[in-house]
């Protein structure tokens, strides 16, 4: 799994919640303050499930109080933005 990396499966923005929220794929990039796009290469996310995992923390954690992407993934996307700052 490691040797593959993680396949980056991009999400297709349909509602998941009571409230229309998704999962963007805007999250897979951070924004640098010189203006570059980086890619969260650890970021996975699973279209089957509409989750995110820590692809690190999947492999080798299942603690989800150090990291709440690992184990079954992560799906609360009002409370995202604390966990991956924009």
């Amino acid at each position: 799994m490691v040797e593959k990396e993680p396949q980056h499966c991009e999400p297709k923005n349909v509602p998941s919640d009571d409230k229309e929220r998704y999962f963007s794929k805007k999250w897979f990039y951070r924004n640098l303050s010189n203006g570059e796009k980086v890619r969260r290469q650890w970021l996975m996310y699973n279209e089957v499930k509409n989750t995110v995992f820590c692809f690190p923390c999947l492999l080798f954690s299942n603690d989800t109080r150090k990291c709440p992407f690992s184990n079954n993934g992560f799906n609360d996307w009002q409370h995202l933005n604390p966990y991956i700052p924009d």
